[in-house]
């Protein structure tokens, strides 16, 4: 499963040190890399997913201009496919969400209604699309499903009294298959009391996933250890919602912590 982990969540963390200055233009800074979107296709007359794919997308960010073209086609139907072309579209600073965000009507044959949003940060990156082919789908892209502002409350089952630990500074992030509807997820900067300390980053693979009508379903019913067999994960669903901008989840870890973890894919 570690090996599913997305380029394009990679090539988000090095956008700051992957410039391309135009030789025509030495003020024009040009960003430019591709990697992988996944695609939830929603069918708007039963409003249930038709199914998810991948696509490998060229991005060119024209930094000085402020504009943004992406490119990259989908599999929207099961049958037929769809290709989103964007040509410097410009991106405007959302200072509430911190991120860019962008929307066209026309984003190429067939696309319409194109929104999308952006964040080069290179500890909060992340990179989401929506969009309508030909009135009868609406497409969730993402560049797999970060969630940098993330809050996990973590109580302690076999003391209640105990008050419950917030980590409001965590990270959560789960990484897809869509070849065979599994994900691994990760969990960072979290703590699980008072006295221990930082968990830096805890793995867990193989769990199930479902889309729905406006992300995923992730779930897992077994115990599963952690990738580096420290802790053990049980009792695990997550669900993204708001077209993957938002992820709210409940499980246990070790069977004597319960969690319950809020993130977004940007600032609220």
């Amino acid at each position: 499963m570690r090996k599913v982990f997305s380029f394009f969540a990679l090539t988000l963390l090095l956008l700051s040190v992957s410039s391309c200055i135009d030789d025509n233009n030495a003020d024009s800074i040009v960003r430019r890399f591709s990697g992988e979107f996944i695609n939830n296709s929603v069918d708007l007359s039963t409003n249930t997913s038709a199914g998810v794919s991948s696509s490998q997308a060229e991005v060119e960010w024209k930094v000085s201009e402020n504009t943004i073209s992406v490119t990259y086609t989908v599999a929207y139907d099961g049958h037929n496919t769809a290709t989103l072309k964007l040509t410097d579209v410009p991106l405007t600073p959302n200072n509430t969400l911190a991120c860019y965000t962008f929307e066209t009507a026309n984003g190429g044959n067939g696309i319409t209604a194109v929104k999308g949003y952006y964040s080069a940060d290179n500890n909060r990156g992340s990179f989401l699309i929506e969009f309508t082919v030909n009135g009868t789908h609406r497409v969730i892209s993402s560049a797999q499903l970060l969630f940098p502002y993330t809050n996990c409350a973590v109580s302690d089952i076999e003391d209640p009294a105990q008050p419950a630990i917030e980590n409001d500074k965590a990270y959560f992030e789960i990484i897809m298959n869509p070849t065979n509807m599994k994900a691994y997820i990760s969990i960072k900067n979290f703590a699980l009391t008072q006295k221990s300390g930082l968990i830096q980053r805890v793995t867990f693979t193989d769990l199930n996933v479902e889309a729905t009508s406006d992300g995923y379903k992730v779930t897992s019913n077994e115990e599963i250890k952690s990738d580096d067999e420290n802790h053990t994960l049980t009792d695990f669903e997550a669900i993204v919602s708001q077209n993957c901008h938002v992820v709210n989840s409940t499980f246990k870890i070790d069977g004597k912590y319960a969690c319950t973890l809020h993130g977004t894919a940007f600032a609220e």
